[in-house]
């Protein structure tokens, strides 16, 4: 994945953030990731940044964590680089 994109991407302010986080799903990573991600990853982003990081969230039916349909904020977080779609980065 590209760090450069992620933060190229998260600066364009005239994209909302589902858009935002759609371009990143298709360029960030080796193999495009599903937009239908996009509402666990808004949902994991609000998640950490209300101090709620353990929470668990539902993932999509085409979708799994290590073979679990669902998955704590703080690791969709992180595994997704979404700190750069925040903006206090150090969340």
């Amino acid at each position: 994945m590209s760090f450069n994109t992620a933060m190229g991407i998260a600066a364009r302010s005239e994209l909302s953030l589902d858009e935002k986080l759609s371009f990143h799903l298709a360029l960030s990573f080796a193999t495009p990731l599903t937009p239908s991600m996009i509402p666990a990853l808004v949902e994991a982003i609000d998640s950490v940044t209300s101090n709620d990081s353990e929470r668990e969230i539902g993932l999509p039916v085409d979708v799994n964590y290590c073979g679990q349909s669902a998955a704590s904020a703080r690791i969709l977080f992180d595994e997704f680089q979404l700190r750069f779609f925040v903006a206090d980065m150090s969340v």
